[in-house]
């Protein structure tokens, strides 16, 4: 039997062929409530793709059915024991990362350049940030990215750190040493090390 490669996908898709009438979130319910003008450019259908949480097509709080597939096939395509799918962006992923990696008190050597989520992250989970200063071009008034030389450095000098926060690219295209900054932080057993890996606007 052959396995299905796109469970969420096709359970949003079969719910919105249903043409089912919204009494749930969003407010637009099934585009009626979008300006005719976007709504000719978009189209109809997609808007009946916009769904809330109900058990047809499952919950991210707990899932349990094309969301939890999903998630697994995720996880196996890239190597990993689980995935999550999150909402609003990477910025919930880099709350997450510093709270549920790190221990109140412990030391993150993290990025000037790093996204306000980050800083948010630090707040709520009680780490000590050790910041990386990256190079600033002049001519083009933008930050590079923090090499792998500064991180070295920087857990040269602060041995206690539990984790390295990357963001490459950053929000100007500058791109660093990635697989040469994982293979620094996985020589020191103590040290995690992440990239937020952020996408144009």
């Amino acid at each position: 039997m052959r396995q299905n490669k796109t469970p969420l996908f096709d359970t949003v898709l079969a719910h919105a062929k249903n043409r089912v009438v919204s009494f749930h979130t969003p407010g637009h319910k099934n585009g009626r409530g979008i300006d005719k003008r976007l709504r000719d450019f978009t189209g109809r259908n997609m808007y009946y793709m916009d769904v809330t949480v109900f058990p047809e097509v499952d919950s991210l709080h707990d899932p349990q059915g094309p969301i939890k597939k999903a998630q697994q096939l995720m996880a196996r395509a890239y190597g990993v024991e689980h995935s999550f799918f999150l909402v609003n962006g990477s910025s919930v992923g880099n709350m997450i990362m510093l709270m549920s990696s790190c221990q109140p008190g412990d030391s993150v050597i993290i990025s000037r350049n790093a996204h306000k989520s980050a800083m948010s992250g630090i707040v709520l989970s009680g780490v000590w940030p050790i910041w990386v200063q990256p190079k600033v071009d002049q001519n083009l008034d933008i930050l590079f990215d923090s090499s792998p030389e500064q991180i070295e450095d920087a857990l040269r000098r602060y041995p206690e750190a539990k984790a390295v926060f990357v963001t490459s690219p950053t929000y100007n295209g500058i791109t660093t040493d990635l697989v040469r900054i994982a293979e620094i932080c996985h020589s020191r057993a103590r040290c995690s090390w992440w990239t937020r890996r952020t996408a144009p606007i």
